[in-house]
């Protein structure tokens, strides 16, 4: 596959010389036979508007191939596909010996057109077209396979002018997610990559940009802007009527808002950026009428397009730069708020515990509140007694005779004691 997305935008912007005037021209082949004929080369994604483009054309006065080589119309196309069926299967025979299709491109190295191995297809794409379009005066081809090949092309082709076809990258997506299963994301890509390859060789010949819905919408001025830049030929007024007559609503089956193609935000910036730019040189040269033969003026805008891509990528670096900035800033804030609430979790734990073994120590201290109220409760009662006289007998008593004649008299059971003591206690009252 070839880049798509900013690396596609940042291979154009670093590719297109164009402030240098190197543009990548094409060189007529010299050895094409007889008169000098005036061709158009129409160019543009699938699904963008090339049939009717070139329906119109060939209603225009513009040969587009003998009627029986021309790819039958299909479901998808009631209208006809206007393309010449040879000249497609010699695209597809290009891409698939570069390794690739027209729905999955192959990178393409600089030079690619010149391989030695392409000159049997050289020669038989001389031979079609010398046998059928040399005769012609004013032809039209018209496949969009070209946009991929068409460095092989246009030394082969008589001084070609190009009309390219520019249709909403989101609308031609969903055309062909309903004919061939693609998903949008790939339909995007793919417009992406056939615009971008084709534009890239359209910087030193005349372009005519048609955009579709202008086409449908505005199709008086757009069929009047196609035959004022078909050459010498000028179209009759019942060509004319045909070619607007071939050109109806009825063609468009997708149609998005303009504001679809943003959504989701940065999903498809530089397929929109680039189809922007693109409608817009359309409306550009609708103002200012057809492009000159001389100079082209499509190259011109070209290179204000790679300056400005260059300018947005850089722009977009810078502040991708700074989403990793803020993204680091971020990190550490969280990983600092981390530390933090690990410390502070650290410090209630060791509250906690602390808090614990206060408790059990104010419930130990409570213990020995009690234990000393109890003891100052009997000392108090100790004290009640030491104030009688009897009580003051019995601890004198206790105290005078010696702890065994105190005990051995307990045991012989002498109890006179106490009453001898209340009997003295009672006298000296």
């Amino acid at each position: 596959m070839v880049a798509c997305g900013a690396e596609l935008v940042t291979h154009i912007a670093k590719t297109w010389d164009l402030e240098a005037g190197q543009p990548a021209g094409a060189v007529p082949d010299t050895r094409w036979s007889g008169h000098a004929p005036s061709m158009i080369c129409v160019l543009g994604m699938h699904r963008a508007g090339t049939s009717a483009t070139t329906g119109a054309l060939s209603r225009l006065g513009l040969h587009v191939g003998p009627p029986e080589r021309l790819m039958p119309s299909r479901d998808d196309n009631p209208a006809g596909f206007f393309e010449h069926q040879a000249l497609s299967d010699l695209n597809d025979e290009i891409l698939r010996r570069l390794g690739g299709t027209w729905d999955e491109p192959p990178a393409l190295r600089a030079g690619w057109q010149d391989d030695p191995g392409l000159g049997d297809l050289r020669d038989r794409a001389r031979g079609l077209l010398r046998e059928d379009f040399g005769a012609a005066p004013l032809w039209a081809w018209k496949d969009p396979r070209t946009c991929l090949t068409l460095p092989f092309w246009q030394p082969l082709l008589p001084g070609p002018r190009y009309v390219l076809c520019v249709r909403n990258p989101l609308d031609v997506a969903r055309s062909l997610q309903v004919r061939n299963g693609f998903s949008i994301q790939k339909g995007v890509t793919l417009w992406m990559q056939h615009m971008t390859t084709a534009v890239r060789h359209l910087t030193s010949a005349p372009v005519l940009v048609v955009a579709y819905n202008d086409l449908l919408d505005l199709t008086e001025i757009e069929v009047g802007r196609l035959a004022a830049y078909v050459g010498p030929h000028v179209p009759s007024a019942a060509e004319r009527d045909a070619a607007i007559g071939s050109i109806t609503a009825t063609l468009r089956h997708q149609q998005s808002a303009p504001a679809d193609l943003f959504e989701p935000a940065g999903a498809w910036h530089d397929a929109s950026a680039f189809y922007v730019f693109l409608r817009s040189l359309a409306a550009l040269q609708r103002d200012e009428g057809p492009p000159p033969d001389g100079p082209s003026t499509f190259g011109s805008w070209l290179a204000l397009y790679a300056r400005r891509s260059r300018e947005g990528i850089e722009a977009r670096h810078q502040s991708e730069r700074l989403q990793e900035v803020l993204e680091a800033a971020q990190a550490e804030a969280v990983q600092t708020i981390d530390g933090l609430r690990e410390e502070l979790d650290v410090a209630a734990r060791v509250l906690e515990t602390t808090r614990a073994e206060s408790d059990r120590s104010v419930e130990a201290l409570r213990g020995v509140v009690t234990e000393l109220e109890r003891a100052r409760a009997g000392h108090v009662e100790l004290l009640r007694y030491l104030e009688t006289p009897v009580g003051a007998l019995k601890v004198a008593a206790r105290a005078w005779l010696p702890a065994p004649v105190h005990a051995r008299l307990r045991r012989w059971g002498l109890r006179w004691m106490p009453g001898l003591l209340r009997e003295g206690s009672a006298g000296s009252e």
